[in-house]
């Protein structure tokens, strides 16, 4: 794994725990980021829409789609003229700390001890589907 500033990425956190180190490791404020495909420009008190403008904390985001953001994965930087960019994305599930799959020993999200009681890949090769 390459590692910037001392950070080995790609790195994972709480989207706060990714600000922080976008802010404090890489001095990124005011610059631009990408999270999940949309972009927006880091700020001291979260992230501002590249759209519309309007800050959003970290909090905010997180909440933002149903169920959460859960983990995200600062994957690197991007180089676009005239500077670089973070990729950012997140897995829409939050781990559980517990839960493993009984084939692979992953861990499972939510979703997965709900609907399957393996993790997806494993529930796909088994079944076919």
């Amino acid at each position: 794994m390459p590692e910037v500033n001392g950070v080995s990425l790609p790195a994972f956190g709480t989207l706060a725990e990714i600000h922080k180190a976008l802010l404090e490791r890489f001095d990124f404020c005011e610059r631009e980021c990408i999270i999940n495909g949309i972009g927006w420009t880091v700020v001291p008190d979260g992230f501002r829409s590249n759209r519309t403008e309007k800050v959003y904390t970290c909090e905010n985001l997180e909440r933002f789609p149903p169920g959460g953001l859960g983990t995200c994965l600062l994957l690197g930087f991007i180089d676009v003229l005239p500077e670089e960019v973070a990729e950012i994305i997140t897995t829409m599930n939050i781990p559980h700390i517990s839960k493993r799959c009984p084939i692979c020993g992953d861990q499972l999200n939510q979703y997965e001890i709900e609907h399957y009681g393996a993790c997806f890949s494993c529930y796909s090769e088994e079944t076919g589907h």
